[in-house]
């Protein structure tokens, strides 16, 4: 019966631990799915005001008169000014109805070439009389993704060519690095079609990427070699971007198993002192009672001694009264056989 007992006690002491670590891994799963939504939303609200500031810096631009007055000198002057205060672009263009680019300034070099950009979907775009923000592009002058914030120029002939704006990649991710998410975790942006301009060296796969698009609310795990992260992300759906957080799956893994190796150690202390606690008492008790029915197989063969209580000295008091009654029973009994 003893080892009955002791089973069933390691068996309860051994499965509610686990029970509450599965619980507490289930609340931490979603509470970190939480705070991942909660930076990229912060994120994205930041990334939104981040592009309109620049799309407004250009839409400004398409209303100066050198502009408007296709005055190449004058733009030149106009151009210079903005590029010298404004650091994040590298490159400000005109570009003709005819979609070749009339007039360039870039921060570091000659200027664009005079070739046609009619196949971009920004030029496109502006001639319907739509701007274009944050198109990211494979410049055919540097050979590196770009972000291209257009405005098209409409006068009263129709369509009277576009300004745009370009800035680098690199310069969006680092606005998202100078956001770094807990100890290891980091932000990181992807075009609609999930790679192309945007270098995938986040490591995210494009399956996770095209998921987070339509389910936002996802936590995907997934390993870039020699590391697990875990990643959740949002879809920007106005600007055709995914922003995406990821976190090292260790960083989030080990306050977790903090917690429940301290709960763990807690149980197999508290397992290991109650089984020693019971097995030593069950002994302790099972000795006197050993005793008492010693007493009782001697009152049955007919003697009737009530032998002295120090046998059971130290025993549990209810042991103690148990053999009081033994004691005076094995009296009363010896006396009535005397008579």
């Amino acid at each position: 019966m003893l080892n009955f007992y002791t089973v069933l006690l390691t068996a309860a002491m051994t499965l509610f631990p686990v029970f509450i670590g599965v619980f507490s891994f289930r609340n931490s799963w979603a509470a970190i799915g939480r705070d991942m939504d909660q930076a990229l939303a912060m994120e994205a609200d930041f990334l939104k005001k981040w592009m309109t500031y620049h799309q407004n810096a250009v839409r400004s631009l398409s209303r100066l008169s050198s502009v408007r007055a296709r005055d190449f000198e004058r733009m030149d002057v106009d151009f210079s000014g903005f590029v010298r205060n404004n650091a994040n672009f590298i490159a400000l263009v005109y570009v003709d109805p005819g979609g070749v680019a009339a007039f360039s300034l870039e921060r570091d070099g000659p200027g664009m070439p005079p070739v046609s950009v009619a196949d971009r979907r920004y030029f496109k775009e502006a001639r319907e009389g739509r701007e274009c923000v944050a198109d990211i592009i494979i410049s055919r002058v540097i050979d590196k993704p770009v972000m291209i914030y257009s405005v098209p120029l409409m006068e009263e002939g129709g369509f009277g060519g576009l300004i745009f704006g370009s800035i680098p990649f690199g310069a969006l991710l680092n606005t998202l690095e100078s956001t770094p998410f807990r100890n290891t975790g980091s932000f990181y942006i992807y075009q609609e079609n999930g790679d192309g301009a945007a270098e995938n060296s986040f490591g995210v796969p494009m399956a996770e990427v095209e998921a987070f698009k339509n389910n936002s609310g996802r936590t995907a795990l997934y390993s870039n070699g020699d590391r697990y992260w875990i990643a959740r992300g949002k879809s920007l759906g106005e600007h055709g971007l995914t922003l995406v957080v990821r976190m090292g799956l260790w960083e989030f893994l080990v306050p977790y198993l903090k917690g429940i190796s301290y709960f763990a150690a807690v149980s197999i202390f508290l397992l290991v002192t109650s089984l020693v606690l019971s097995r030593g008492l069950y002994r302790r008790v099972d000795s006197y009672f050993n005793r008492l029915l010693a007493k009782v197989e001697k009152t049955g063969e007919g003697i009737f001694v009530g032998d002295s209580d120090d046998d059971l000295e130290g025993a549990p008091e209810e042991v103690k009264k148990l053999g009081d009654a033994l004691n005076e029973m094995s009296l009363s009994l010896k006396k009535m056989t005397d008579e």
